[in-house]
């Protein structure tokens, strides 16, 4: 498989087969790399990657994404977990790597050991992604802090080509995997 691009849109992932709309929830449970999604069969979900633009609806527009790829195949309850990690990474790439509507971030997901990768790539900064010191006075600064709190891991690569590439790990059954030195 080649790597994905910021260029590329790479098609999501199909609803559970048979699944109907309005079937009962069930939380999804793993085994190794596979779910079994809420229509009860094993499946592992095909990596994912979307390319969105920059500006103040990318973070919604990555949610949106995370959300309907992942509805079917996790609870509601840890796809909300991944669309609001989502939303904090891509928020970060918008304000601090100035990703506006004419650059592209980068969003990939995979299910892979019982977690949720989620990695978030930007154009990148010198700017050095990290846990602000707390400060309640302050308008922001708890992005990070919530994707650490929430994700098993997470980290930073940075590109021979100057991109940032933030990712973190969200447990979806069993225990996390090891963290991994490279996005996605």
């Amino acid at each position: 498989m080649r790597p994905v691009k910021a260029t590329d849109r790479v098609r999501g992932f199909s609803k559970p087969p048979g699944r109907d709309e309005g079937e009962h929830d069930q939380p999804a449970t793993a085994r190794s790399d596979r779910v079994v999604s809420r229509s009860g069969r094993t499946a592992t979900p095909p990596p994912q990657a979307i390319s969105i633009h920059g500006g103040t609806r990318a973070p919604g527009e990555a949610r949106s994404y995370v959300l309907e790829q992942l509805g079917g195949w996790l609870s509601d309850t840890a796809a909300s977990d991944a669309a609001l990690l989502v939303s904090e990474l891509v928020t970060n790439s918008v304000l601090h790597a100035a990703m506006g509507p004419t650059e592209l971030v980068l969003l990939e997901l995979m299910v892979r050991e019982q977690v949720l990768r989620i990695a978030v790539t930007d154009q990148g900064t010198n700017l050095e992604p990290r846990l602000l010191p707390i400060d309640p006075a302050a308008p922001g600064g708890f992005g990070l802090r919530l994707v650490d709190q929430m994700s098993s891991t997470w980290g930073v690569v940075r590109g021979g080509d100057g991109t940032t590439c933030v990712w973190c790990e969200l447990p979806i059954g069993g225990p996390a995997a090891p963290p991994r030195p490279n996005c996605v």
